[in-house]
């Protein structure tokens, strides 16, 4: 798992730092790079923070990039699955980052760790300076009806449990959509760490965490149209125009709520555009950085 995790860490060059954190008596590891003001970049609901491995080289040379592995995924120590998902998430990670002392933070999530850095903009409002969503959860109930039939009794476990040609087939028809500008030895180790990561997680966690993020009707988590006006962030949302894991309507919406906020659509890019288009997204987030 170590040795996946530092495959991605390497692939761009980036001089990259592997950091574990004592978070209430457990240990949450993190990938670090650069110097400057905070960035944090938060994984979805599989693999770790070496998601970010096409991104973190862009930012690093602009700020102090930190992607925690969120509990139970990656490096990380495995926590208590509790509900609602998303705050317990942003609970630990605003102790993981009051620990470090990060204030004045970027907060970039996509998929789950959308919902998670939208909690945690709640939370822990004086650490974060910005939000950025990529293809977020959290901001409606749809998603894709593969993922909801996973929840249905005695289905759960079989649809959770670990195996690298079912990571292959979700990553290839569920996570990504375009990946040209993917290498295969990159595309075989992004499939090597989600596998990998997942294995280490184990199959119980795995149904617990899905059970909870979701049900036969769509997501349990998502916050109101009354919850993203009153956030005091700005928000940048960004969508992959491809993505068939979660509808691009749900970022548009969500757009329109926050007060301080603007939508880019990214047309080549699926459900993970820190995978798909790095570039558009290193942008975005760099352009945000300035901003504030």
């Amino acid at each position: 798992m170590r040795e996946a995790t530092e495959r991605l860490a390497a692939a761009d060059g980036a001089v990259t730092t592997s950091v574990v954190t004592a978070v209430a008596g457990a240990a949450l590891h993190h990938l670090e790079s650069g110097r400057g003001r905070p960035m944090v970049l938060l994984h979805g609901g599989s693999g770790g923070g070496a998601n970010w491995f096409r991104i973190i080289p862009r930012l690093s040379t602009h700020a102090r990039v930190l992607a925690p592995d969120l509990p139970g995924f990656g490096l990380s120590d495995p926590g208590r699955p509790r509900s609602p998902l998303g705050t317990t998430a942003a609970d630990t990670l605003a102790q993981w980052m009051a620990a470090l002392g990060l204030t004045d933070a970027v907060i970039a999530g996509t998929s789950f760790g959308g919902l998670a850095a939208l909690r945690l903009a709640q939370q822990a409002s004086e650490r974060v300076a910005s939000v950025f969503l990529l293809d977020s959860a959290g901001l409606g109930r749809e998603l894709h009806p593969l993922v909801r039939l996973a929840t249905v009794p005695g289905l759960t476990r079989l649809g959770v449990r670990p195996t690298r040609a079912g990571t292959a087939t979700v990553f290839r028809n569920l996570l990504t959509a375009n990946r040209a500008s993917l290498t295969d030895e990159q595309s075989d180790a992004l499939v090597d760490y989600l596998y990998l990561s997942a294995r280490r997680a184990g199959t119980p966690y795995l149904a617990e965490t899905l059970r909870l993020f979701c049900g036969p009707m769509g997501q349990r988590e998502v916050l109101s149209p009354a919850e993203l006006a009153a956030l005091a962030q700005p928000v940048h949302v960004a969508w992959g125009a491809l993505d068939r894991f979660l509808p691009v309507a749900h970022g548009q919406a969500a757009a329109r709520h926050c007060h301080r906020s603007r939508f880019t659509l990214l047309d080549d890019a699926g459900h993970s555009p820190n995978w798909e288009t790095p570039d558009a997204v290193s942008q975005a987030l760099l352009a945000l950085l300035a901003a504030d």
